[in-house]
């Protein structure tokens, strides 16, 4: 169909011009042989003569990126081939620092150490309970992780005694040969696998981690996890357990507080609730009379109390532990958050 343009478009408008613009962009008109009129294109044939230029800078970018991956293996085989650098060279890869910049990295790369791990997994679990969903993600793989001989020792605080969906945890590990014990206070959380590579929180990132390989940090890492688990108390259940650690719990917080630390620290400290955490400091104050914190922290000192909270953590020598072992479970391998 041909003729004058306001005839081929049945516009009689100004905007016809508008519109006859837009069908050459899109190469649905084209100038027709003889005269001054226009005739409508095939759609297939406007697309490939829009699309085909497009279509062939595609296939170009990617046969050169062919090329570019071709050349980047040949190099990488040739890097691979070359001897190691000697330790006097520099740094080799065990020496340097890993840093994971975020929750996901560190989960995906304690994941894969795990699933390589031949001998044991040992790690510090600060603050209460771990969430109920993470429990449970952890449980299957851990018991995968007990079922091929893997040893699992961990320290939580003593709050976590308290936190249903860790009781449940724990009973159920526990029973599969899993080892958890429970401490006043940690000094941060903390993974070491087959006593080779340790995970630690990344301060400059709060949800990141770092990655430790170097063979003497990672050993003075784990001997100070052996000393925390020899002062640590054996996860038990039932009323005489909640009150032992109860007291060493209210211990503490006497000790804290003599010392001038805030309530949020020292419930931050401990892995209590605000609220818990103050209950504690207000049941104590009443015992001893005190009418303020001043006065407490004096009163606790006369008392002894800051004394006594030491001694309970010193650990039995006569072997009573080792006759009597607990119930015990591993903890879920989490990235430090």
């Amino acid at each position: 169909m041909t003729g004058s343009p306001a005839e081929s478009t049945g516009l009689r408008t100004d905007a016809h011009h508008e519109h006859l613009a837009a069908l050459q962009a899109w190469q649905l008109l084209r100038p027709a042989p003889e005269g001054d009129a226009w005739e409508p294109v095939s759609p297939h044939h406007a697309i490939a003569t829009l699309l085909g230029p497009r279509e062939e800078e595609l296939r170009a970018a990617h046969v050169q990126l062919k090329i570019h991956q071709e050349q980047a293996a040949a190099l990488r085989a040739t890097l691979e081939a070359l001897p190691l650098p000697r330790a006097h060279d520099g740094p080799s890869s065990a020496e340097v620092l890993e840093l994971l910049p975020d929750v996901h990295a560190a989960r995906n790369a304690i994941s894969s150490c795990v699933a390589d791990c031949r001998t044991d997994v040992v790690s510090f679990q600060p603050g209460g309970g771990r969430p109920a969903e993470i429990l449970a993600d952890a449980l299957p793989r851990d018991l995968a992780m007990l079922d091929r001989g893997i040893e699992i020792r961990c320290i939580y605080q003593h709050p976590a005694r308290f936190h249903q969906p860790t009781q449940d945890y724990v009973r159920t590990a526990a029973a599969a040969g899993s080892q958890i014990r429970t401490l006043d206070e940690l000094f941060g959380q903390m993974i070491i696998v087959d006593r080779r590579v340790a995970f630690i929180p990344d301060h400059a990132r709060p949800r990141g981690a770092v990655v430790i390989r170097q063979p003497s940090a990672v050993a003075f890492l784990y001997d100070a996890f052996q000393q925390s688990w020899n002062r640590a108390t054996p996860y038990l259940s039932g009323p005489a357990a909640a009150r032992t650690v109860t007291e060493e719990i209210k211990r503490t917080v006497a000790v804290l507080l003599a010392d001038g630390i805030k309530d949020e620290v020292i419930a931050r400290r401990l892995g209590l609730s605000l609220r818990t955490c103050r209950r504690h400091i207000s049941e104590l104050m009443d015992q001893l009379g005190a009418r303020s914190r001043t006065q407490a922290g004096v009163l606790i000192h006369a008392h002894g109390l800051h004394l006594s909270a030491a001694a309970a953590q010193t650990p039995p020598t006569d072997g009573t532990a080792a006759r009597n072992p607990a119930p015990t479970g591993p903890a879920p391998l989490t990235s430090p958050e």
